[in-house]
Parts: C-alpha cells; structure tokens; sequence
C-alpha cells in the first residue's frame, strides 16, 4: 500500500456525527505483474497464464505504473468482476496508494467509496528520502525494491488501523481496494473490520493492481500484475509530484456518496 501526501477530510453520517481522517505522508507496499481473476472463493478463472515462476525470480523486473494507466487498470478490474459475477455496492480503499484508483472506479460505477487508513513501523520512512532517490538510478532503485521485498517477506510487519470511517456493512457486498498486497496483512486487517461491522466474508473481495507473493496471488480475487511495481505515489517516482497535485484535488466525501 503505497503512501501518499497528507490530506485531512470529514465525512458526516446520518446521525450528524463526524469522523476526521488524517492521512500522512508515508510509504508503499511493493509489488508484481500478469493478469487474474477470481480466487477459491470464487468461479473465475485466470485471463493469462500466471507466470508465478518469473514473480517468484530474484531477477523479475519491476513495472512502472504511469498515471495515464489507471483509468485503464481501473477498467480491466471491472471488467474482472463483472466476469465472476460480483457486484459490489459498497468500496473500502486503503488511503493513500489506492485513492486515485478508488476515484476512477466511483467514476465508473459511483458505487460508495469510503476510506481507511492502515499502517504499518516504519512506513515514513521512504518517503521523507524521496527527494534523494530520484536522484539513484532506476537499475539500482529496482534492486533495492526486490531487496525490500525480500525483507519484507521474512520480517514481521505489524500494522494498525490509524483511522476508519463510522460505517454499517450489514448486508453489503463489499470491494476491498488497494494499489498492491505483499503479504496481504493490510487486507486481512481491514477484512475484519468490515466483518466486525456486519459484513459476511462471503461478501467480501479483494482487489489490486499488484500481488508480490503466492499468499497474496491466492488472496486477492482481481489483480492484474504479479511483480514489483513503481506506481505514480512511489517515492522514487518522477511522476510523484502530479500525483500529489492530483490526489489533492479528490474529495474523499464526494467519494462517500453513490447511486446505490
């Protein structure tokens, strides 16, 4: 889940009562390439053959994301869903790295969007060195991410929920949505808080753009790589400073309000 600029907004519900999501600077999940569908809780099938063996690789490259590519990203998982059958009413991103793919789906579908925000130690640190790595050359900066994943992998990363909207998700069919999952913690904690507020898991289905690890491939229901990615909100990003002025501009309270 990739970190991105602070920005602090208030969504009111019904009973007027206000919740204040601060959301900080702060770093990503890295991530991998090819493209699937469904999961073993669902009846979907993969679009391309998964290439795992090339994910798994000490040598697999890593994909830059521009962010011209994610309307089209934001597509091909609808696309994806609509294919298993799922038809979510009800959106749950993962701030920062997901919002503006969020954003692309409300457009789409304007299915209710809400955000949570999840961390994890250490996850600031990147970012406050952003200015330095665009400064290292790409070859070096995707060793250090496959090192980083590496780590990662074999680290224990305990994560919390920093803040959450007061929502009800009793009876809602429910798409959890971030850029990429690692080692899929970050989707399992906020499964259980969705679960916790009336959703079944039956209910519930991730999606990414990236899954980096075999847990995470058999975890998420749409993804579209199985590598590293670079995406736009990465620190070591050229495109990070449009991003910030772009995920600036989107209202995560217009996001809140659907058709459904």
């Amino acid at each position: 889940m990739e970190r991105g600029p602070g920005k602090p907004y208030t969504q009111s519900n019904a009973s007027s009562r206000s919740t204040q999501f601060q959301v900080e600077p702060c770093r990503i999940f890295d991530c991998d390439p090819v493209l699937r569908l469904g999961n073993s809780g669902d009846s979907g099938a993969e679009i391309r053959p998964m290439a795992g063996e090339v994910a798994n690789s000490p040598f697999a490259g890593v994909k830059t994301i521009h962010l011209a590519d994610i309307d089209f990203l934001a597509q091909m998982l609808l696309e994806h869903m609509d294919q298993s059958m799922f038809a979510p009413n009800q959106i749950l991103y993962i701030e920062t790295g997901a919002r503006l793919l969020a954003a692309s789906l409300h457009r789409r579908r304007r299915i209710p969007t809400l955000p949570i925000v999840i961390r994890r130690a250490g996850s600031s640190t990147k970012a406050r060195y952003s200015f330095l790595l665009r400064l290292v050359p790409l070859s070096i900066l995707d060793l250090l991410r496959r090192l980083e994943r590496r780590h990662s992998s074999s680290a224990l990363n305990i994560r919390h929920i920093e803040a959450a909207p007061d929502a009800d998700f009793t009876r809602k069919r429910v798409l959890i949505l971030d850029d990429a999952a690692d080692s899929g913690e970050s989707l399992l904690l906020a499964r259980s808080w969705v679960m916790e507020r009336g959703a079944a898991e039956c209910d519930i289905r991730f999606a990414t753009i990236s899954v980096t690890q075999g847990r995470a491939r058999e975890l998420v229901s749409y993804w579209i790589y199985p590598q590293l990615c670079r995406f736009p909100w990465s620190s070591d990003s050229g495109e990070r400073q449009e991003y910030v002025s772009l995920y600036e501009q989107i209202d995560p309270g217009q996001l809140a309000v659907g058709d459904l």
